[in-house]
């Protein structure tokens, strides 16, 4: 017999999870390691997931590894329910990091998930699935951070009208004062 706290329990899973998965989450990772529940390819589609299964869906440091940004994005809307809640961490292409490992596809901008929201100008071309944006927060180095430049930047997330920080910072100042990761929430939209 499922229990009520069972019932509305929301169904988690934690893309490319690795060893350190989210409590309570289903682990997906290409290797079975400690924490790995499934074991999947991501380049291969579908995942092993009915339509529509989760509340939430983690992807930490995986975003940048896959071939296709717009495959991933869209397999994961597949597999998400509307307005589910996806939780996206990546290096900030500024980063040292982002660019060390050779592993890495893909580097991203602050406004890289802008193309998987309606309306925007190309997102005929980015991927069929929608997402809302919720927040997406920039970290940075501890000199930026307590000096107040990480604040001005992600000032945005409280006040739209303060897009002009971000937007200096990413354009003309971000290989000085450099980011670390970005951390971005997306609602699903379908």
């Amino acid at each position: 017999m499922t229990s009520l706290t069972q019932q509305n329990a929301k169904k988690t899973l934690d893309v490319g999870c690795g060893r350190k998965k989210v409590a309570g989450a289903i682990g997906l990772d290409r290797f079975l390691v400690e924490g790995v529940d499934i074991v999947h390819d991501l380049e291969v589609f579908p995942y092993p997931f009915e339509n529509n299964s989760f509340d939430e869906i983690y992807a930490s440091h995986i975003i940048e590894h896959v071939e296709s940004v717009s495959r991933f994005m869209d397999e994961l809307h597949r597999i998400s329910k509307p307005g589910a809640k996806l939780y996206i961490k990546t290096p900030h292409y500024s980063y040292s990091n982002s660019w060390r490992d050779p592993t890495h596809r893909w580097h991203f901008s602050v406004y890289s998930f802008e193309y998987f929201t309606q309306g925007h100008a190309a997102d005929y071309y980015a991927s069929a699935a929608k997402f809302n944006i919720i927040s997406v927060k920039v970290t940075m180095l501890n000199l930026w951070r307590l000096l107040g430049i990480e604040f001005l930047v992600n000032s945005v997330n409280i006040n739209p009208s303060l897009r002009i920080f971000r937007k200096f910072w990413e354009e003309y100042l971000s290989f000085i004062m450099r980011g670390r990761e970005i951390q971005a929430i997306l609602e699903t939209v379908k």
